[in-house]
């Protein structure tokens, strides 16, 4: 990707950068506020946000907006080929599978879901199950390391995809899906799901006893 240069960066203007991040999450929330310490000791920046979703159309300013800089979460391809089209330099903060030419800054998935494996078998569990967002690259990321862990340690682990939609508005319909018996998970002590399932399975694995890995709810209880 090649990037044009504002003219009027040249004079030396207060840098303009929009930030593409939803603001329906505290994980993002938690994000934008990073951003603000930053530009709180480094700045100053002229920031432009919304209120937006995760899977939100561009905002119809982006087309002819007059800035620096872009922070984006790219979900659709929509969103991804407009990030494109301003021609400006921008940073991805969401691992996705999407074509860009953008530069990466987030979490080291392969690193979460090798954790995640050793939260379980220090905890002495020793069967295992992943709930897998297929379309998720992040996720993809974290239970290949999960997997690969507990392989590694000579367990073998159910790999159980979730049929229904991945995307944030098809999470969740089914509360009841989890309760249901399902191949190889009856005696699983150790499940790691994406974050968003985990939501509606937790109060259900808990009293079953079963737990969830931490890179699933941030907190790995038994």
């Amino acid at each position: 990707m090649s990037f044009s240069v504002s003219t009027p960066s040249l004079h030396r203007r207060m840098p303009r950068v929009a930030l593409l991040i939803e603001t329906t999450r505290s994980y993002t929330r938690e994000m934008l506020a990073g951003v603000r310490r930053y530009v709180a000791e480094a700045g100053p920046w002229s920031t432009f946000i919304e209120l937006r979703a995760l899977d939100s159309s561009p905002p119809p300013w982006l087309k002819h907006w007059d800035g620096d800089g872009i922070l984006t979460r790219t979900f659709t391809t929509e969103m991804n080929r407009a990030v494109a089209a301003t021609r400006l330099p921008a940073v991805e903060l969401r691992s996705t599978s999407l074509p860009h030419h953008r530069p990466f800054v987030g979490m080291d998935n392969r690193l979460i879901g090798q954790a995640v494996a050793e939260h379980f078998l220090n905890r002495g569990y020793r069967h295992f199950a992943v709930h897998g967002l297929s379309s998720e690259t992040f996720f993809l990321e974290r239970t290949g390391n999960f997997v690969a862990r507990l392989k590694a340690e000579g367990f073998p682990c159910a790999e159980l995809p979730i049929t229904e939609s991945d995307r944030p508005r098809g999470l969740g319909k089914d509360p009841g899906a989890i309760d249901r018996p399902t191949p190889g998970l009856a005696q699983t002590g150790g499940n790691f799901f994406g974050e968003r399932p985990a939501r509606r399975a937790s109060p259900r694995c808990l009293p079953a006893g079963r737990a969830r890995g931490p890179g699933g709810n941030r907190r790995g209880r038994l």
